[in-house]
Order: C-alpha cells, then structure tokens, then sequence
C-alpha cells in the first residue's frame, strides 16, 4: 500500500515523498512548487484537499490534491490573528477552524471547489491569563478538536495562555458563528499550558498535551460535558533539564494508544485511556528518533509512525504492531526536511 507523505517546513515549503509500506520504500522528498513556507496542515476527510497555516504571513492556503501527488493552489485569506498555528477540518467537511496563537480563532465556509469562502468567516477572541510571568500574560489558543452533543457541533480550544480547554458551539446557519459555552468549558493545571488536544474514538473521553507542565490531563466526558479524571507527567522520573511537549494523537488501529512528543528530553511518551473512566496510565518511551520532535503522524494501518525531529532537519519512520499499537523496532527510514514542522500520510482515493 503507497501513501503520499506531505513534510511541511517553516523555511522553504511542502515536501512530497511516497512511503510503499509493504515493501518499505520511501521516496526522496520533493519540493512542490507554488507551496508557502508552512506550520501546519490539514486534510479534508473525504475530498483530496489540503490546508496549510503561513505563520509568518498570517495566511491559511487552500489546495487540490492531483492523481500524482501534487498540490494545486486554490485561494489563500487572512487568519484574522496572529500566528495561525492549528487548521483543522470539522468532520463534516463543510468548514475549516484555525487556532492563531496571537489572536484568537477563525472559522471559515469551505467553497464547493474546496476553497475557502471569505465573504463571512465566524471569529472568537478568548479573554484571561494565567499563573507563568512569560507565556500565559494573555490568550494563547493553539489546538482544535471537534465533538458532537446535544444534536450541536462543538470546537474545543486548547488555550496555552488561559490554561482553558474553551468549548465553543459552532453555529452554521443562517450565518457562521462560533459561541462561547463557559458551562462547557473546562481547565487544567495552573501553568500546565494546554497545547493540543484528541478526543477517543468512543467520543467519551479526551485528552489534553500541556506544554509548559510536560503532562497529559485527561477527561471523561459525559452528556457533552467534561470532568477531569486524572494527570499524568510525559517525562522520565528525576529528569530535571528543560523540555516542552508538543503533540498528542490517537493511535488509528489501537484506539486505546496515544503517543506525545517531548521537546528537549527528546522522547515520545505512550499512554493507554480507559474510555469508560477517562483515565490514563503510561506504557512505555520511545527512544529519541531526532532533536525537537514536533510532530507525529501515524498511517492509517497503524503499522508505521512519522515522527518530525524540527532541530535535526528530518524525519523518521518507525515501525509499529498494529495490534497493540506500540513500537515494532527501530526506525527505518530518515529523510532530510529543512526546519520540518508538520508532517501528513495520505492514500489517494480513484
């Protein structure tokens, strides 16, 4: 089975390789032309298309994906804030909403042709700080994730600034809108910094990475509503140097896995959930694959994992048991991506 790999880097643009998992080839990473510098992305869950943050810019770009892989410009609008850090596709497929850590949060229409649609985007401005004198003196939204309840559609904000995951009810007729429920709102630990976010494939729980705290809280939810079950640290016992999580994703064919990303220590952090509770345990670490990992991105047979090394300019393969969802050996693959960020898997639907 081939998928398309997409290596995003905040230095020159979009790289794109081809992963055949069953032989284990990979492709030298090319750069596609008519690609920003880029943060992060997002895949439509049923269309080929793609979406990219410009964090230097400002922008969110829209693309089509060809039959051979490419990317084709569509339009390109403001994120109505500050560095546009998270884009995320609601399940639907209908509208897009971007995180902008200095800023607030966009929403926008997603066109027929997949575009985005700039004549009414929905904005929300949080309010609030928190307890740390140098990352926490305002709202910093960083994360999204989408759930369903009450027969409404719901956006979760994981707000670095306000140690607040906000949920807003997302509004799409007559007009777009985004609504802040503070009923439905919850927080972390003071200073933890929430960065990102999954929910359980079961909708009854989630989880939250903190930046700041290196931890995993964790939530059940019940009814639409959520209640804290316990916290959990992603970094060794007596480790004492500096180190920031970064990710945090469900693995796809063991959906009770999660794996995490720690900035500094160098790791990746696995944890188990229990659905029924929410509750989290941690099962084991994965050694460095590079400096700064950043981000990871699992293929859909949940055999191979990438994982972005930002600081080594690279990213790894490693491989996985699908079963269990947890570490089958060391990496196979590393290919060079100047300042690499974000990185997708995608099989191509004829």
């Amino acid at each position: 089975m081939e998928f398309l790999i997409y290596s995003a880097s905040n230095e020159t643009g979009i790289y794109l390789s081809r992963y055949n998992e069953e032989t284990g080839s990979l492709s030298t990473p090319e750069l596609l032309p008519d690609t920003p510098k880029t943060f992060f992305m997002a895949l439509h869950p049923r269309r080929p298309l793609l979406y990219t943050v410009e964090i230097g810019a400002d922008r969110i770009h829209a693309f089509s994906i060809a039959a051979d892989g490419r990317l084709h410009p569509i339009n390109s609008v403001p994120s109505h804030g500050k560095a546009p850090c998270h884009p995320v596709v609601a399940p639907e497929g209908d509208v897009l909403v971007v995180a902008n850590y200095n800023g607030g949060v966009v929403a926008y229409r997603l066109r027929e042709d997949g575009g985005l649609d700039e004549s009414a985007p929905a904005l929300y401005q949080p309010e609030g700080s928190s307890v740390d004198p140098k990352r926490q003196t305002g709202p910093h939204p960083h994360g999204i994730a989408f759930t369903h309840a009450d027969g409404q559609r719901w956006v979760h904000v994981a707000d670095l600034g306000t140690d607040r995951v906000d949920a807003l009810e997302l509004v799409t007729s007559p007009n777009l809108a985004l609504r802040y429920a503070p009923e439905r709102s919850v927080r972390v630990s003071a200073g933890a910094g929430p960065r990102h976010l999954a929910i359980h494939r079961s909708g009854s729980a989630a989880v939250v990475v903190n930046e700041l705290g290196n931890t995993v809280s964790a939530f059940r939810i019940t009814n639409g509503r959520w209640e804290a079950a316990n916290e959990r640290s992603t970094l060794p016992e007596g480790f004492a140097g500096t180190s920031y999580t970064a990710e945090i994703e469900f693995h796809p064919t063991a959906p009770d896995i999660f794996y995490t990303t720690n900035r500094g220590e160098e790791s990746l952090a696995v944890f188990s959930i229990d659905p029924a509770t929410g509750t989290v345990a941690f099962v084991c670490r994965v050694a460095p694959t590079g400096q700064f990992p950043q981000h990871v991105a699992f293929t859909p047979t949940g055999k191979s994992l990438f994982v972005v090394n930002t600081k080594s300019n690279s990213v790894s393969v490693l491989p996985l048991d699908a079963s269990s969802g947890l570490p089958a050996g060391a990496p196979t693959h590393q290919y060079p991506v100047p300042a690499p960020m974000y990185v997708l898997c995608y099989r191509h639907e004829n």
